[in-house]
């Protein structure tokens, strides 16, 4: 009898599944959740067993293909990973070829056993304090098992989700901690591993293809139980999975931009109910979505009204009205040339007092801003055409290092020009301001100190990252710019 199997490709057609027959000298079982090498219109291209079909369900007159290889020794996709794939695919109208293939090794070469579950060098932790033992204890022992912990900026969040963590490692089970951002994971790496004694993997975009196949079959085999990562890694493998913690749940970086398109945060919350695990939901500002399902009873809201160290007082805050201060347009001395002369400042002229203040007395500055580049966008100013992106009609931003524009949707990119393609006038002004024009006018403003950027233009890899973080933490930066 012959035996097909439908197969997962990383293509938007339809649903992504494609039907293949599995010649019998491939068909070790279990075939369902290994990457194959299959051909499809001429193309060689490696896709996922989804599951088998019954040759009944076949029609005679279609020539079906054959797959040409079984790339893997054991399954690379758990029965819980493809029901929270089936689950996105659904809810978010995307195809489930595309889903699935978030938690597939890019890598076709299997990695060598690794002997051993990796440890960590433990330290002795601080003593929590009432209010995080109390709230640690409710998430351990209630019956509900999806909390919304929120806690002022300070209040020790992070000890109530490693006291938890420990008890479920304890019980043999596995961890996933789900961040915003990417350059959160190094300090919470650090901080989890010398609490729990455990190597905690990593997981996101910057790691390389085979750092990712190798954390993924470190978990598969439970050679290891702490993973830590930016929103993809709520699709990895986590057998036994214990409990899932998203910090920041507030933060728009938890949604999927691009197709397929999903939100980390609601995914965490369906697989820690389909898979029996615990959730913490965690933040300062929590979302609306969270305390409106903390209202309804579908979260158990738990507070840190106070920070953990009481003699360290929240920081003050000043808003400044940019719109008020037109006096500020350059307050800069006059010998500087023309084109400074005439530019309006990012840094307004008390930001730049207590700037200088703070570097005076030897102390560190950070600086945000939510928006990369150094122009938001380009408008002609005769006939008020946007510099748009020819396939995502939004403006390009404008990186005045390179020379170029770029779509940060479908990252098109082309040459930076001031003829407007409407009128053609040589009238296009960039507007709007960016890290890159920021960094630009605090390096102009402070010569004699050490100026970093951390976005993601300028930190390509897990490595640089590191060394930018490490630069400002043992005190050889002055400022810091990010988003």
């Amino acid at each position: 009898m012959e035996k097909f199997v439908r197969v997962a490709l990383k293509v938007a057609h339809n649903d992504g599944l494609f039907t293949y027959r599995l010649p019998e000298a491939l068909s070790a079982p279990p075939v369902i959740g290994k990457r194959v090498r299959v051909s499809l219109q001429s193309r060689l291209l490696t896709g996922v067993v989804f599951d088998e079909v019954s040759d009944t369900s076949v029609q005679p007159s279609l020539k079906i293909k054959d797959i040409l290889q079984v790339i893997d020794q054991e399954p690379v996709i758990t029965e819980a990973q493809f029901e929270l794939m089936k689950f996105c695919a659904y809810y978010y109208f995307n195809s489930l070829g595309p889903c699935i293939h978030f938690a597939v090794p890019r890598n076709e070469i299997e990695p060598r056993e690794k002997s051993g579950t990796q440890e960590a060098k433990k330290i002795k932790k601080d003593a929590l304090s009432v209010e995080q033992e109390d709230a640690a204890q409710e998430i351990l022992n209630n019956e509900k098992k999806a909390f919304l912990l929120e806690g002022v900026t300070g209040s020790g969040k992070t000890h109530v989700y490693i006291k938890v963590a420990e008890a479920v490692l304890a019980n043999n089970q596995s961890v996933l901690f789900i961040v915003p951002e990417i350059s959160l994971t190094p300090q919470l790496v650090k901080r989890v591993e010398t609490a729990l004694g455990l190597k905690a993997l990593v997981m996101h975009s910057n790691i390389t293809p085979a750092k990712k196949r190798d954390a993924i079959f470190q978990l598969l085999r439970r050679k290891a139980r702490i993973l830590i990562g930016a929103r993809s890694a709520i699709f990895a493998p986590m057998p036994e999975l214990g409990l899932i913690v998203v910090d920041e749940e507030h933060d728009t970086s938890l949604k999927q931009e691009e197709s397929p398109r999903y939100h980390a945060r609601d995914l965490a919350l369906w697989r820690a109910k389909n898979e029996g695990a615990r959730i913490i939901l965690g933040s300062a500002t929590p979302s609306l979505e969270s305390m409106v399902n903390a209202k309804k009873g579908k979260l158990l809201h738990l507070t840190l009204p106070n920070r953990f160290h009481k003699n360290r007082p929240l920081p003050t805050v000043t808003i400044i009205d940019l719109k008020e201060r037109a006096q500020d347009v350059d307050f800069r001395t006059q010998d500087q040339s023309k084109t400074a002369g005439q530019k309006i400042c990012i840094i307004s002229r008390p930001l730049m007092e207590e700037m200088t203040a703070t570097l005076n007395r030897g102390a560190q500055i950070l600086l945000f801003l939510n928006q990369r580049g150094y122009a938001k966008f380009g408008v002609c100013y005769q006939c008020g055409h946007m510099v748009e992106c020819p396939n995502c009609s939004v403006g390009l931003t404008y990186y005045h290092s390179r020379r170029r524009l770029l779509c940060h949707l479908c990252q098109h990119s082309e040459i930076a020009h001031i003829v407007c393609r409407n009128c053609r006038n040589d009238s296009i002004k960039f507007l709007g301001l960016g890290t890159e024009r920021l960094e630009e006018e605090v390096k102009e403003l402070f010569k004699d100190a050490k100026v970093l950027r951390l976005d993601r233009d300028v930190v390509q890899s897990e490595r640089r990252l590191v060394a930018t973080l490490s630069a400002m933490h043992e005190g050889r930066a002055d400022i810091l710019i990010g988003t």
